[in-house]
């Protein structure tokens, strides 16, 4: 028995919560890595990186189907043994953790730079992860119900900023395409390919959706993402061109102070402090929760210690003095790591799958 037993969610609750928790990565965060790396031809390396996608997807739907969404971790324990569940456990673990201490550096070095940098980070920080504590605590239902409740506002804002904007956007910046080789286009896919690829953590959490997840919603979760990435990177591109956008360290949320609301509201990127906020919240605590979720952790009280003792580390972390530049190093560095990393694990699980041992092996 786990700590969402009988609090499960459903087939529309994992595109919704797909849409906040991948999308603030996609839609915010990945979009000024690409830039710096593939400048113009960012876009290109993201439909690149969607056709691979859409070659991936086959292969999670494929242990999805044949674990019949068992827990992952209990599958693999007792078909291989405590050692290769205990691996995979750790990987996704790590991954949950890799998740946790990147979004609460970047949310927090937003905030500071850009409406809040007389505030000390450590307020900041500890702000987003208290919230995120008890939601992730609360359990995959009551994160589904917050984000059901945030994300209608996050997409609607998005709309409003696309089409307020929409009579400055000049599409003719994103041409011509490989000005500068195939270099920058190709290792722009590789970070593309690195944020779509959290899809493959719906297998952390398979096992809490009472319906059975269909090929379809993997596939409709994966137009949305691709969506998600590629409207914010035209557009940044259109409305500053290549090279001012590939300069700034936010370009989603500077193209909201281009927006303004009749002669009387000259600024609306407030707005934005919702949309940013409300995804990172999601995304925090979906990583908080799969965490506990990941170690096995049945108990109330046990889970409770577990998220406590990842918010300190993450805490501390953030209040570390990493500058802005170092951090973006950091993710620079390690992106294309972890996109091995769960390409690893997701070859790794359909191996085992394809096998399917039916002996116990302790």
């Amino acid at each position: 028995m786990t700590f969402s037993t009988g609090k499960r969610i459903s087939n529309v609750h994992i595109v919704l919560i797909s849409m906040s928790a991948i999308g603030i990565l996609d839609h915010v965060i990945i979009i000024p890595i690409l830039l710096k790396i593939s400048g113009r031809d960012a876009w290109l390396s993201v439909l690149t990186s969607g056709l691979l996608l859409f070659l991936w997807l086959p292969m999670l739907y494929f242990i999805i189907k044949r674990t019949k969404q068992q827990n992952l971790f209990l599958w693999v324990k007792s078909k291989y043994g405590v050692l290769l569940s205990s691996f995979i456990r750790s990987s996704f673990f790590i991954n949950f953790l890799f998740i946790s201490t990147m979004t609460t550096k970047d949310v927090t070095d937003w905030a500071d730079m850009s409406y809040l940098p007389e505030t000390p980070k450590v307020i900041l920080i500890a702000s987003i992860l208290l919230v995120s504590c008890y939601v992730a605590y609360s359990g995959i239902r009551t994160l589904a119900i917050v984000n059901g409740i945030l994300l209608p506002f996050i997409v609607l804002f998005g709309f409003y900023v696309a089409i307020s904007n929409s009579s400055k956007k000049d599409y003719t910046l994103l041409f011509p395409v490989f000005e500068h080789g195939m270099q920058p286009y190709l290792h722009g896919v590789i970070y593309g390919c690195g944020g779509f690829m959290e899809l493959i953590f719906i297998l952390s959490f398979q096992h809490l959706i009472r319906t059975k997840i269909r090929r379809l919603t993997l596939i409709i979760t994966a137009f949305i993402l691709i969506n998600l990435t590629l409207s914010p990177l035209t557009g940044a591109i259109a409305e500053f061109g290549p090279i001012e956008a590939a300069s700034m360290r936010f370009p989603a949320f500077e193209e909201w102070r281009l927006v303004s609301f009749s002669h009387y509201i000259e600024h609306t990127d407030f707005l934005s402090i919702y949309q940013w906020l409300s995804g990172s919240l999601i995304r925090l605590s979906l990583a908080l929760c799969l965490q506990a979720e990941a170690l096995n952790i049945t108990t109330p009280f046990k889970r409770m210690i577990c998220i406590i003792a990842t918010t300190v580390f993450i805490l501390i972390f953030g209040i570390l003095p990493i500058s802005d530049i170092t951090f973006i190093q950091l993710l620079l560095q390690s992106l294309p790591y972890f996109l091995l990393f769960n390409l690893g694990i997701s070859l790794l699980l359909f191996v085992l799958v394809l096998v399917k041992k039916e002996k116990v092996t302790m």
